[in-house]
């Protein structure tokens, strides 16, 4: 994912443009995966989520139904992958789901969907809530590959969705 200044201009647009932040983050969903469908780990699904002490955590985007349905494996199993809360930049990977021991139900499903590996970030905190990006990719090893990109957009795009929230929150407050 090596966006240009001028993508990520737009992308900032954007997200000032929204609404609120599940518009945003769709935003920012759309512009990951134009992004990562440039690499070799080609297109792919993503999503972001938000974690807040104490709730199930909840997807403000999701690029496919795949999204969801692993959402749904993970909270039903009580395990999946970037179930929990990841701090402000910290990643995790699944480097192939068809070997991965961790988490061998949602990895079986994955594969069975045709995602073959996963990676997510955790993104800067908005309030008292964490935020986690979560991409996933046909190909094995693919996002493993690309992971300094991927964290160095993806914390930009994080940046952006934290100063929108910051934004809104001003504004609510006039």
């Amino acid at each position: 994912m090596v966006a240009r200044n001028a993508e990520l201009s737009r992308l900032a647009d954007d997200v000032a443009a929204s609404l609120g932040p599940h518009e945003a983050a769709a935003r920012v969903v759309a512009f990951v995966l134009a992004q990562l469908s440039l690499t070799r780990a080609g297109p792919g699904h993503a999503g972001i989520s938000m974690h807040r002490p104490g709730l199930v955590p909840r997807r403000l985007a999701a690029s496919s139904r795949d999204v969801l349905v692993l959402d749904e494996v993970a909270h039903r199993q009580g395990s999946g992958f970037a179930l929990g809360p990841l701090p402000d930049g910290i990643s995790a990977v699944i480097p192939d789901t068809r070997l991965d021991q961790q988490h061998p139900a949602w990895s079986r499903v994955a594969a069975r969907r045709g995602i073959r590996s996963a990676w997510a970030v955790g993104l800067p905190p908005l309030d008292h809530a964490t935020l986690t990006l979560t991409l996933f990719s046909g190909e094995p090893d693919a996002l493993t590959a690309i992971e300094s990109a991927l964290l160095t957009g993806a914390r930009a795009a994080g940046h952006l969705l934290a100063a929108h929230q910051h934004r809104l929150f001003a504004r609510a407050q006039v």
